[in-house]
């Protein structure tokens, strides 16, 4: 396996791990005569820092494979954004779960989106599953609306167990997350991949 973190900016590497951070501030001249416009008031991470730990377990899923559209728990909205995820309440770590399927021989890409309603939060770790087939997913964090740090990573095959992964850039706050698993389906048959257990701090 092999695991990598992207840079938006800076490169800090160490043995197969690349940590990499956006750049946030830039150049900007003000005409004096030009109007003010307010925009929405930027955050500094640098003033920020977590209360209280939450873990983002879908137990409120109560219709097994009910088509899954968005989820909230503990003042966090989980929502599908590419694929038609599911939820499991069969399975999970503890079940119930949420997954997306692959077909046969296809290559399918699942994107879920976490917010907290436009606050600042931290993401810790993940809970991911897959039936047959390793498992490539890419994070990415997003602060005032800039992205601050892309996360890739391959998991190799767990043969249906669930493999926690944590977030090597948990320190870094963002608004955002983007959460995008591949799912290579082998060619004899189709492959459900998901996630569980999703450990955030705001």
């Amino acid at each position: 396996m092999r695991r990598y973190v992207r840079a938006l900016c800076a490169v800090f590497a160490t043995g197969a791990l690349t940590v990499a951070i956006g750049c946030g501030a830039s150049e900007s001249v003000t005409n004096p005569s030009a109007p003010v416009t307010v925009g929405v008031p930027r955050i500094d991470p640098s003033t920020l820092k977590p209360s209280a730990t939450y873990t983002i377990g879908f137990s409120s899923l109560r219709e097994n494979r009910a088509p899954f559209a968005i989820h909230t728990e503990s003042g966090f909205s989980i929502s599908a954004v590419a694929a038609d995820w599911m939820s499991l309440t069969t399975y999970g770590n503890p079940q119930p779960f949420i997954e997306f399927s692959g077909p046969a021989g296809a290559t399918t890409t699942g994107e879920l989106q976490i917010t907290a309603n436009g606050a600042p939060f931290w993401l810790h770790s993940i809970d991911f599953y897959s039936s047959t087939t390793k498992i490539p997913y890419v994070i990415e964090g997003f602060l005032n609306s800039e992205q601050v740090f892309t996360v890739v990573d391959v998991i190799g095959n767990t043969f249906g167990a669930f493999a926690r992964r944590t977030n090597p850039m948990s320190d870094m706050p963002v608004q955002e997350i983007r959460l995008r698993l591949s799912n290579p389906s082998a060619p004899c048959c189709g492959n459900p991949m998901g996630i569980d257990n999703i450990v955030v701090s705001r």
